[in-house]
């Protein structure tokens, strides 16, 4: 696991470090958790989510989001999300993307409030607030939300594994009407340790009441 992941400083316990087993079947392991992770979600009707990699202070991350939104209106798009480690507590993100179909340009940030990280004794606990701007079609979409979750990583041949479940909930204000909405999400972030910078993310998401459902994946490069 690289230094910018670790939270070794944290005040209130140690990040759990991720094992160095060899590479064996890294393709089959994959699958698995891509086909566990899709599935569910598409048997229990959740909804979209973006998981935060917490990262130390001081130090920068990098990543790259393709999403399907999978239900009406549909569309593709793609996020550009870089990340900056502030303290043991506090870490921000920016949002910049772009797509097809109704939903269009997109930009915002996300402070990343992380109570307690992922160890042996616990699971992580975290809560990003995010403020993100979209276009859609010829009107402005703004969506003010936060995203409680829980995280836990799990160690086996072929890497790291930690496996998220979040529920976002919050507003979002469009031609000076506000409507409340609420959706959960599951996923899983991979890690090798024959590539210790990059981290692989696989999500699917699902509306509960007033937003979209989707499918996404993402690779980050920490320096």
């Amino acid at each position: 696991m690289p230094k910018a992941l670790s939270t070794a400083n944290c005040p209130f316990v140690l990040r759990k470090a991720f094992g160095s087993s060899p590479y064996k079947d890294m393709t089959k392991a994959f699958t698995r958790v891509f086909l566990f992770f899709l599935f569910i979600p598409l048997l229990s009707n959740a909804g979209v989510f973006n998981l935060p990699s917490f990262i130390e202070e001081g130090h920068w991350s990098f990543g790259l989001e393709p999403e399907v939104v999978i239900s009406r209106p549909t569309g593709v798009g793609i996020n550009f999300k870089p990340r900056y480690g502030v303290n043991d507590f506090l870490n921000w993100q920016g949002i910049f993307g772009t797509g097809t179909g109704y939903y269009k340009f997109r930009t915002g940030i996300t402070a990343d409030f992380e109570w307690f990280p992922d160890n042996e004794d616990q699971p992580g606990i975290a809560t990003p607030v995010t403020l993100l701007y979209y276009r859609v079609e010829e009107a402005k979409l703004l969506n003010l939300f936060a995203q409680p979750m829980v995280y836990k990583t799990f160690n086996g041949e072929a890497g790291a594994y930690t496996p998220f479940v979040a529920f976002p909930l919050g507003w979002k204000f469009m031609d000076a009407k506000a409507e409340y909405f609420i959706h959960i999400a599951l996923g899983t972030v991979f890690h090798h340790p024959d590539t210790p910078h990059w981290q692989f993310t696989l999500e699917a998401a699902f509306n509960i009441q007033n937003s979209f459902s989707s499918i996404s994946g993402g690779i980050t490069y920490n320096p």
